[in-house]
């Protein structure tokens, strides 16, 4: 097979990265959004024929990110975005209240705006987990690509039931736990402290924690994605003190509030008071947007600076001998050299080959 020489590769330079978005070193065209799968030509276990070819090692060198922190930077610039719409949204109600309040004559042009506004919300917030990767959960909290979770309580274990009455051992039931229930010994002569970390402990192999929030209570965590099931479907089985006995039944769980309540965007205040109620909701909720909006931030200039100092670390010598390693062994054809270049190739585009290639 006749392989025609490539031109000498060299790394991107400081001119080829931007301060926030160019994070790898194949740029993706304007307005696409990182990839989120893995990146082709890490160094990996071949699933047919065991380590990773020289051919395959070789394209490490173009791929200082793998493809979980491509994922988590997509997340994060998909959040930022989101968050901004979300926060221009809240504005128009903080303006068009406090211009309602000061001029209660001429509320009602404003109402429109206001109606817009509100539904704008109310489709924003449905679409959060889709519009961030997952990566921001319903307080506002973000939590990192496709780790949002809900917060969740469950009555009968709160931190009254952890810390007085007699020592049990009881037994949960949770739908991602294959392997039946889990056991876990209340002993109030512990302390609550080491009974949320039994709880946590015990409950973590079926991806539910426990830790205490500030009033001092037990708030348990789930999947977003997995709550409709846990919330459904979780039993508990006591020895008759604080659950019964025999057999386990369904528990009464409470979802944490979100942070933006149906109400801010469902209810249409025309008293002063009620005005004044929405104003203060409204203001809440943009500073907890703007907390949120701060934190993707950090993380976005964190995933910069890791990427910068990846791609200095490519050397132009390095990348020549990773092209001349390629080449040396695409020179004869074959089912082994299929399987060795092919997985090197495979999701190539032509943004991150002119990247190379300057």
């Amino acid at each position: 097979m006749q392989v025609n020489t490539l031109p000498a590769l060299r790394p991107t330079g400081a001119s080829e990265r931007s301060s926030g978005t160019a994070l790898a070193l194949g740029r993706p065209a304007a307005g696409a959004a990182a990839p989120a799968a893995p990146v082709p030509g890490v160094a990996s276990a071949h699933p047919l024929r065991g380590p990773a070819s020289e051919a395959a090692k070789s394209t490490a060198a173009f791929s200082p990110w793998d493809g979980e922190q491509h994922g988590r930077v997509a997340a994060a610039q998909m959040s930022k975005v989101y968050l901004g719409r979300l926060s221009a949204g809240l504005q128009t109600l903080k303006s068009g209240y406090s211009e309602s309040l000061a001029d209660p004559a001429t509320a009602h042009q404003r109402e429109h705006e206001l109606a817009s506004a509100r539904q704008g919300l109310k489709t924003l917030w449905r679409q959060r987990a889709a519009s961030t990767g997952a990566a921001i959960d319903p307080q506002l909290q973000y939590q990192g690509h496709g780790a949002a979770r809900q917060a969740f309580r469950i009555r009968g274990i709160d931190a009254t039931t952890l810390s007085q009455g007699a020592r049990e051992v009881l037994s949960i039931g949770l739908p991602s736990n294959l392997s039946g229930p889990l056991t876990v010994t209340i002993d109030p002569e512990q302390g609550l402290g080491s009974n949320v970390r039994r709880l946590d402990h015990a409950l973590a192999t079926a991806d539910v924690r426990v830790h205490v929030d500030d009033r001092g209570e037990p708030v348990f965590t789930a999947p977003e994605a997995t709550w409709d099931k846990v919330q459904e479907r979780i039993t508990v089985k006591g020895e008759g003190h604080r659950f019964a006995d025999g057999v386990a039944q369904r528990v009464r769980t409470h979802a944490e509030a979100p942070a933006l309540p149906s109400d801010l965007y469902e209810q249409v205040p025309v008293e002063p008071l009620e005005i004044r109620t929405a104003l203060q909701r409204v203001i809440h909720a943009l500073d907890r947007v703007g907390f949120t909006q701060a934190k993707v931030a950090g993380a976005l200039a964190l995933a910069s600076a890791e990427a910068s100092a990846a791609s200095s670390e490519i050397s132009g010598e390095s990348v020549e001998r990773a092209a001349q390693a390629f080449l040396a062994r695409t020179q004869s054809m074959g089912f082994e050299t299929y399987a060795d270049v092919a997985p090197a190739l495979a999701g190539v585009n032509r943004a991150r080959v002119m990247a190379l290639l300057g």
